[in-house]
């Protein structure tokens, strides 16, 4: 049976498949809205210090759920996905505090 999962991730191995599959068994994807545009993130793990972890050339933030996993025992992670539909920095900041306030935090 051919997913959307397969045919986003066909060239990769079967334990990062299986990997992320966990990842995303055990991880909820959480929404705002900011200036009309749809932000999902990931915000998840432990402790006083919380770490912002941005993904780079246009990827999802699952793209970096090993990261977010090795983090999550020591720190709060909080992971956005950038929407490519936003294409000013400015609007970046905005939703991003948005979501650092949506998770009550008040230091990065």
């Amino acid at each position: 049976m051919n997913t959307e999962f397969d045919t986003i991730y066909t060239d990769a191995t079967e334990p990062f498949k299986s990997e992320l599959k966990r990842f995303r068994q055990t991880h909820t994807l959480k929404t705002i809205y900011s200036k009309d545009k749809k932000w999902t993130y990931f915000a998840s793990g432990q402790g006083d210090k919380v770490i912002l972890v941005l993904h780079g050339g246009g990827g999802p933030a699952e793209s970096l759920f090993r990261y977010i996993m090795l983090l999550e025992y020591r720190y709060r992670v909080i992971a956005p996905t950038i929407p490519s539909s936003v294409n000013c920095v400015a609007d970046v900041m905005d939703a991003i505090i948005e979501i650092l306030n949506n998770e009550i935090v008040s230091e990065v």
